[in-house]
């Protein structure tokens, strides 16, 4: 769990009065403390969380930067945030490999998966799966000095803004205009994810719902409805991931054939599968049918807007304790 943000100490903490600049400072640095251990823990080994806790740490880190952006001019908080967005996205292979993984190996492990299936799966985790876990191992040496020279950068930049006045506007306000917001952006993409195809719409809801977590979960003030709101919100990222990983690997399933030959893929020739990949394949689409149908039973494509505007009368007060995830 991440740490409670630590109090500044020349402005104390956040009050009712709403969240101030040395306060959002105060609540920025524990994610990028939390980044800087994970950093520290990722040695590039395929297993274990430290890469995923790494990404979940900068892109709480991003959000908090995006919302208090203008009180933080002097922090250059725009590139720094641009920068670790950019490092992120250079793990987003490795972490699809480990996801593709996981799920193979859970799908062979399986007493009820057909035998056909079952070879497809194992075939494709001891091929390309495998392969690229093996080809991205290394990628945390490129990135780790980069990541660790932006947040020591970022760092000192925040050292700055502490040293000076207070904030030209009130941050509460700044804070609740960034909240509504990214609910208000969260609910415009659920309305357009209308099929279990639209990857691209379900995918970009993903990440605003993260956005908007990870700015609820560490301020306080009416905490029954906040911990209403952050459960929910981990439970659509959770049924939104499951939508994204089965989309990526299908797409895996569908080049391997002719990966496996050295040929590029040619979808337009209608080049059938394998009979055990096209199971596979099957396999794979009646799962994210299913997921897609639990996502539109569960209530919860809709109505993001106005539960922050519930949770923000009365107004947040002072940070809380937030988890990684």
């Amino acid at each position: 769990n991440m740490a409670t943000p630590a109090a500044p100490k020349s402005g104390g903490r956040a009050s009712a009065d709403g969240l101030g600049r040395l306060d959002a400072v105060a609540v920025i640095r524990s994610p990028a403390r939390e980044a800087r251990r994970c950093l520290k823990a990722w040695d590039g080994q395929t297993e274990g969380e430290a890469l995923h806790d790494f990404r979940v740490a900068v892109r709480r880190l991003r959000a908090w930067l995006r919302a208090f952006e203008g009180d933080l001019r002097g922090a250059k908080t725009r590139k720094r945030r641009r920068r670790l967005g950019q490092l992120v996205s250079k793990t987003n292979a490795t972490r699809d490999a480990q996801v593709h993984a996981a799920w193979l190996h859970r799908t062979i492990q399986a007493s009820d998966t057909p035998a056909e299936v079952r070879d497809a799966a194992q075939r494709l985790l001891e091929g390309r799966v495998r392969l690229d876990l093996t080809r991205r191992g290394g990628s945390h040496s490129r990135i780790r000095p980069r990541a660790r020279r932006c947040l020591k950068r970022l760092d000192r930049k925040l050292d700055t803004v502490k040293r000076k006045a207070a904030p030209r506007r009130n941050g509460h306000e700044r804070y609740r205009k960034a909240v509504k917001a990214t609910a208000q952006r969260l609910d415009q993409l659920l309305t357009h994810v209308e099929r279990d195809d639209d990857h691209a719409r379900a995918h970009a809801a993903r990440l605003q719902g993260k956005r908007l977590r990870y700015l609820i979960e560490p301020v306080g003030g009416n905490a029954h409805l906040r911990q209403r709101l952050v459960n929910d919100l981990r439970r659509l990222q959770h049924r939104l991931g499951q939508l994204h990983d089965l989309h990526t690997l299908r797409q895996l399933v569908s080049v391997e054939p002719e990966a496996r030959r050295g040929e590029a893929p040619d979808h337009e020739k209608g080049e059938a599968l394998p009979a055990a990949d096209a199971a596979l394949a099957r396999e794979i689409e009646r799962q994210t049918h299913d997921r897609f149908d639990a996502l539109r039973r569960s209530g919860l494509t809709h109505g993001w807007s106005d539960r922050v505007a519930a949770w923000l009368i009365p107004a947040p007060t002072e940070p809380h304790s937030a988890n990684t995830g």
